[in-house]
């Protein structure tokens, strides 16, 4: 599921979504990714089955365009590769002398600069996020619909509170704490 079809699962939950400006529905769509990113993270593997070499004998491979920070390198046989995160060249420079590739590359991914039409985001994360995202939106949506019924003269009972709202978005960012994702295992040999 792409961040776009998550926010449209989301707006469908809505029985009267009256804050549904695209631009400001967009931007919270990224806040919640954002705060699923900053709380629990979202970690992907690859392989790197080839290296490049500079004129200076600089061992290297390209980071994917989802790249935040790496987690960890390891070779063929598991152990731990030394390297080191370029910035301007957008490359992961091997710091070690001996390894056996393809290697694999650990890296936490940024989830508030992805592609939200393209981007498949990992099935385990989807339900937490749709939860936390309802909750953004069901906050200004809540305080509109107060504001319309009240200029009605209907009963507002049945519209959630400000504060019940807030303590249902803080339990849900509790459980993105809680669903921190896992570092994998490493071993170094001498």
């Amino acid at each position: 599921m792409t961040p776009v079809q998550l926010l449209d699962n989301v707006k469908a939950r809505f029985y009267a979504l009256l804050h549904n400006e695209s631009e400001v529905l967009s931007q919270l769509l990224k806040t919640a990714l954002g705060a699923y990113q900053d709380r629990a993270g979202v970690s992907e593997r690859i392989k790197i089955k080839a290296v490049d070499k500079d004129d200076d004998q600089e061992v290297s491979f390209l980071v994917p365009d989802d790249f935040l920070a790496r987690v960890i390198v390891k070779d063929k046989t598991g152990n731990y590769v030394s390297a080191n995160y370029d910035r301007r060249a957008k490359r992961m420079i091997v710091d070690s002398k001996r390894y056996h590739l393809p290697l694999t590359f650990d890296y936490l991914v940024n989830l508030r600069e992805v592609d939200l039409d393209n981007y498949e985001l990992q099935p385990e994360i989807v339900g937490l996020i749709q939860d936390y995202l309802e909750i953004l939106i069901s906050i200004p949506n809540s305080e509109r619909q107060r504001r319309v019924a009240i200029s009605g003269n209907l009963d507002v009972s049945d519209i959630p509170s400000e504060s019940d709202l807030f303590t249902r978005k803080t339990a849900l960012e509790e459980r993105m704490s809680s669903a921190r994702c896992a570092l994998p295992m490493i071993s170094i040999q001498p």
